[in-house]
């Protein structure tokens, strides 16, 4: 039996068995609806969000918010964006590859998620077959190279990206990244000259549709130092191709304005070297414990600002004792020092954002390279007690990765609806009718999230309901109180106990350490924030008033506030009263609401 599975894991049948399990174990999330950016990528395909004032063209539908100011000052009146946005927030991003997949699946399959998603998935099991060729170009017909391949295809990580219609861009960027190493390979070592062209040309195709396919660049830079031979002079050669193609994407990326910055959850390397460096420490500890271990790295996003620097130092310290472990079984063998410099420099382009799972697309290739030689390779001439330290390493990684994967690997793709699905479905559901909102302000006091809500406004959008002409979320409060005062017939005060601007979901639009003085102000369409007083600390904005053009009782405005897993209408209170809105942590507001029994 073991001699069977050993051969099916070295033949190249076996590349087609990864791939339909891949496909196969993902078919379950064809059930799930649209999820968060899903539903306003159809808004950008029929001309772009409600500021832009006409169609955008289809190739640059992920230029959210470009260096035009104008048009950033529309979408905070309209509240696209929220009030306490940073001045000079940027989300642009060049995905031209990407973008034409949507704009396809736009004209085919338009009130279709299962179809475009199957798309994906297909797509998905094109990685998994050319991350099997490399794998076997890279370690021969070998056991290893099967069992890497198996490591990658039913990794839990990649089904959160796949299943995601809006993550498409890394599915592709993988696509072509690892295809370009692959005919960089058959240019190196067989000497085809038609490879030399078609791999920096496939890189460049990577580059094109997702800003993740530099990580492809660095496997590329991994293979020219350790398993490149010849002179130094020679490898610099083979490698100059991609570097211009680099230059030029940069400059592509450059003169068009592109760039993300602005917030906590995108930082520029070049345009915030110092932010990024900061970033990088804290965030590549984070995506290394989400490839190796559990739980996901997502979980990061769930740990409160105060917790973080004392969860961090546990995090860096059990990725280091098995990065120890790891070096004591691993073979000392140029692959595996290709694999591990791989693994690291891809992890650095990706550290410019928030960390998650869907960003392990190409660390995986490096990490499960390394992983299943670790698994395979002999213990007899290790000393005793580094012995039981690599078997019971060696270990937790087949139960985790080969014997748990397959159940996390199916279940995360439709799991994702509990989070990214449902509760704008629900949201959507509690709204008033677009009848009610047309041409009115709707207020939202407080909710766990920015984006919910305005994605439910998406949802309805596509339905080709009407949006209300403002909308304004006054602040995300998910622990402490939350007090609404009436100071005025046209001015509210909102008091959160733990302070403004601090959650995570605040900082997408707004740098952590921006300061705030007292009697700052943000002046929005129909709307000024004062900050009126701070937390105790001096640290945050505790107290923001709210003032507006027409009286707050008014028939133009919608009051509402998150309530019982959704937003509902809530009365505003009288002149010199004060109202305690609910609070809900994130994880506790997503969730679907239980049945009465």
């Amino acid at each position: 039996m073991k001699e069977r599975v050993s051969r099916l894991l070295a033949s190249r049948a076996f590349i087609v068995v990864a791939v339909l399990l891949a496909i196969v174990l993902l078919l379950p999330s064809l059930r799930v609806g649209f999820m968060m950016d899903d539903y306003t990528q159809y808004i950008w395909l029929e001309g772009g969000p409600y500021s832009q004032g006409g169609r955008v063209a289809f190739w640059d539908m992920f230029r959210f918010q470009g260096a035009d100011r104008a048009t950033f000052h529309r979408s905070l009146d309209i509240g696209f964006w929220p009030w306490w946005s940073s001045p000079d927030l940027r989300l642009a991003f060049l995905r031209p590859v990407t973008a034409l997949t949507h704009a396809i699946d736009h004209w085919l399959f338009r009130d279709s998620p299962a179809l475009m998603r199957l798309e994906s998935i297909l797509m998905y099991g094109g990685v998994v077959a050319v991350v099997g060729a490399a794998y076997r170009r890279l370690l021969g017909p070998t056991v290893v190279a099967g069992l890497a391949l198996l490591l990658y295809a039913i990794d839990d990580a990649h089904a959160v990206t796949v299943t995601w219609i809006a993550n498409r861009n890394a599915v592709l960027a993988a696509l072509f990244g690892i295809a370009a190493l692959v005919m960089h390979d058959r240019a190196v070592k067989d000497g085809d000259r038609r490879a030399r062209w078609i791999a920096p040309l496939l890189f460049a195709v990577g580059l094109l549709a997702g800003e993740a396919a530099l990580g492809a660049g660095a496997y590329l830079f991994s293979y020219t130092v350790w398993l490149q031979k010849g002179k130094w002079t020679e490898r610099a050669r083979a490698f100059a191709p991609y570097v211009g193609v680099v230059v030029v994407w940069t400059a592509l990326y450059k003169l068009g304005g592109y760039g993300a910055w602005g917030g906590e959850f995108y930082i520029d390397p070049g345009h915030e070297p110092a932010r990024f460096a900061k970033a990088f420490a804290v965030r590549l500890p984070v995506l290394l414990h989400g490839q190796w271990s559990f739980p996901p790295s997502d979980m990061w996003l769930m740990v409160p600002p105060s917790w973080r620097w004392k969860v961090l130092p546990a995090i860096v310290i059990m990725a280091l004792a098995g990065a120890v472990v790891l070096v004591f079984g691993l073979r000392k063998t140029n692959q595996n020092a290709f694999f591990a410099t791989g693994m690291l420099l891809a992890l650095v382009p990706v550290c410019a954002t928030f960390p998650g799972d869907r960003l392990l697309m190409f660390s995986g290739f490096g990490a499960f390279g390394l992983m299943a030689d670790f698994i395979t390779a002999p213990r007899d001439g290790l000393p005793h007690a580094r012995r039981l330290l690599v078997r019971g390493l060696s270990g937790f990684f087949i139960f985790l990765h080969l014997i748990a994967a397959p159940l996390l690997f199916a279940g995360r793709g439709p799991s994702n609806s509990t989070f990214l699905h449902e509760p704008i479905e629900r949201v959507m559901a509690s709204l008033p009718p677009s009848s009610e909102l047309a041409g009115k302000t709707v207020v939202i006091v407080n909710t766990p999230d920015f984006l919910t809500a305005e994605y439910a406004f998406a949802a309805r959008g596509r339905r080709g309901e009407a949006r209300p002409e403002r909308i304004r979320n006054l602040g995300i409060a998910v622990r402490g109180r939350a007090m609404l005062r009436r100071t005025g017939e046209k001015t509210v005060e909102l008091t959160l106990s733990e302070g403004f601007f601090q959650e995570p979901f605040s900082l997408v639009f707004r740098r952590a350490d921006t300061p705030v003085q007292l009697g700052d102000r943000w002046e929005v369409a129909g709307m000024v924030a004062t900050v009126k007083a701070f937390t105790p600390d001096r640290k945050r904005a505790a107290t923001v008033e709210f003032a507006f053009d027409e009286p707050v009782s008014g028939a133009s405005f919608v009051w509402m506030t998150w309530q019982d897993h959704t937003l509902k209408v809530m009365a505003v209170p009288a002149v010199g009263e004060e109202v305690e809105v609910p609070v809900l942590d994130f994880a506790t507001a997503m969730e679907k609401p239980k049945e009465p029994s």
